[in-house]
């Protein structure tokens, strides 16, 4: 796993055989997540084919027959005006197999690089580091990838507002219990299909990349994540916790709401939590007391 070319022979393998991994070759791709645990938890759940994309990666589903536009990919000034913050990014993501390089010249056919940026995190020193797949303008992989349809399935991604947890307050009523929790990376938990790894290129100080996870400004991240999250969900509420807990997910916020201080049922949730080795994040969400 240390040769960075064995991603770029997995990326040719799994190219040539002009399908997603997931439908033709299933070659397991580098992932923390216990398959096996995951498919005995989901499986009379009607989207279980997120535990086949866990394994062998979230498609890209590019549609464009003309590839995107590279005559401009200069990194943005939010990555170029700090450095530091994107060498301290890249190293944590090589260490984690999340990126892959340094490569001299381009590593695969048809690589496609985006521009990199950053933006501040609210209430923190740190930055988030953003790859721009919407540029240039309408000749960018964001505009090769449908914002309705997934594996030609159509989708309509929608997340709560604060209308509707308020009106959860107030069904719940006075003294309810309300719980929040972020998960911290959480697109970068989740695996890219080999089958794609050229679209998901970087340049940084003369080197080529390329992501093995999911892009925070790939179209369609958020709804990979999403079917994910609802995944656990089902898992919690096919324990038993329909009844005593309510749950909202805005993206990479789980919040949820209760009437009494369900402890005996987040007890019962640790194992499977553990078991499918869920971010550290999410099992807090359960195990933390209610604020």
């Amino acid at each position: 796993m240390n040769n960075i070319f064995h991603f770029v022979n997995l990326h040719n393998l799994v190219l040539r055989s002009g399908k997603p991994n997931f439908l033709k070759c299933r070659i397991p791709v580098f992932s923390k997540f216990p398959i096996s645990t995951w498919r005995k938890l989901l499986l009379y759940y009607h989207d279980n084919v997120v535990v086949d994309f866990l394994q062998f990666g979230w498609p890209l589903d590019y549609k464009l027959s003309s590839l995107p536009d590279q005559t401009d990919i200069r990194n943005h000034a939010g990555a170029r005006n700090f450095p530091n913050d994107i060498d301290s990014y890249f190293q944590s993501e090589l260490n984690k197999f999340r990126i892959v390089g340094p490569f001299h010249s381009p590593p695969v056919k048809n690589f496609i690089i985006s521009p990199l940026n950053s933006v501040p995190k609210p209430d923190s020193l740190e930055r988030r580091i953003i790859a721009d797949l919407s540029w240039p303008f309408g000749k960018a992989v964001n505009d090769g990838i449908s914002s309705d349809t997934y594996l030609g399935q159509h989708f309509k991604l929608t997340f709560p507002n604060i209308d509707d947890i308020c009106n959860l307050i107030l069904t719940f009523g006075q003294g309810c219990c309300i719980y929040k929790r972020d998960l911290k990376s959480a697109y970068r938990q989740f695996p890219t299909d080999p089958h794609d790894y050229n679209f998901a290129g970087y340049f940084w100080k003369n080197a080529y990349y390329f992501d093995t996870v999911l892009a925070m400004g790939r179209r369609n991240s958020a709804l990979a994540c999403q079917r994910i999250t609802q995944a656990v969900i089902w898992i919690h509420r096919n324990n038993g916790f329909q009844r005593s807990l309510t749950w909202m997910i805005l993206l990479e916020l789980f919040l949820c709401l209760a009437q009494l201080m369900p402890i005996i049922h987040l007890d019962r949730c640790y194992p499977n939590l553990v078991s499918m080795k869920i971010s550290p994040k999410l099992v807090l969400l359960l195990l933390n007391k209610f604020v």
